[in-house]
C-alpha cells in the first residue's frame, strides 16, 4: 500500500520521482513505481522509471505491467530487457514505434516486424535494412501508412504488388 501523504506530494509535483520525500525504498515499490509512471503526463510518460531500483529495470514481469502504461519505459531499461521478444512483441502490439528501443538482433525479427509495420507504418524506418526491403513488410506498412514510401529505396517502388498498394 502507499502512503496517501507520498501521493499527494507527487500529484503535487506532477509525479515526479526524483524529488528528496522519495526514499530509496519507496523506489522499489512496484506500486507505487507503477502509479508514477501511469500518472506522468506533464513530462515524458514512462521517464519515471529511471528513478526505479535497478531491481525493477531487470524485472520483466514488472516491465511488462509498464508497458501497460507506457512503451517509453524502454528508453530507460537495461539492454537484455530490450532484447527480450516477449517485451518487444508487447510493445510494437501497442504502439509500432517501440520497435526502436529493441536489440539489433529483435529489429531483424520478421514477427515483430510485420507487428510493428502493422500497427504504425512509419516504424519500417527503425528496422534492420533487410527487412525494411522485405515485400510483405513494405506491403503492411504502406497499408497501414502510405507515406512511409519516404522509407522505402527507391528501387522497390517498381515491385508490382507494392504498385498495386500504392494504386499505381
Amino acid at each position: 500500500m502507499i502512503d496517501k501523504k507520498i501521493l499527494s506530494i507527487l500529484k503535487e509535483n506532477g509525479w515526479n520521482l526524483n524529488i528528496p520525500e522519495i526514499t530509496d525504498d519507496m523506489k522499489k515499490n512496484k506500486e507505487l513505481i507503477l502509479k508514477a509512471i501511469e500518472n506522468d503526463y506533464l513530462r515524458d510518460q514512462g521517464s519515471n522509471i529511471e528513478n526505479a531500483d535497478e531491481t525493477l529495470l531487470n524485472d520483466k514481469q514488472f516491465i511488462l505491467k509498464a508497458l501497460d502504461h507506457s512503451v517509453s519505459v524502454l528508453e530507460y531499461t537495461p539492454g537484455h530487457i530490450n532484447s527480450d521478444k516477449d517485451i518487444i512483441y508487447k510493445a510494437v502490439s501497442g504502439m509500432g514505434s517501440a520497435i526502436q528501443y529493441a536489440s539489433e538482433e529483435l529489429k531483424k525479427n520478421k514477427d515483430i516486424a510485420l507487428k510493428a509495420v502493422s500497427m504504425e507504418g512509419s516504424s519500417i524506418q527503425f528496422l534492420d535494412t533487410t527487412l525494411a526491403r522485405d515485400r510483405e513488410v513494405i506491403i503492411t506498412a504502406l497499408k497501414n501508412d502510405p507515406s512511409v514510401i519516404e522509407y522505402i529505396d527507391k528501387d522497390l517502388l517498381n515491385d508490382s504488388d507494392i504498385k498495386k498498394v500504392l494504386g499505381n
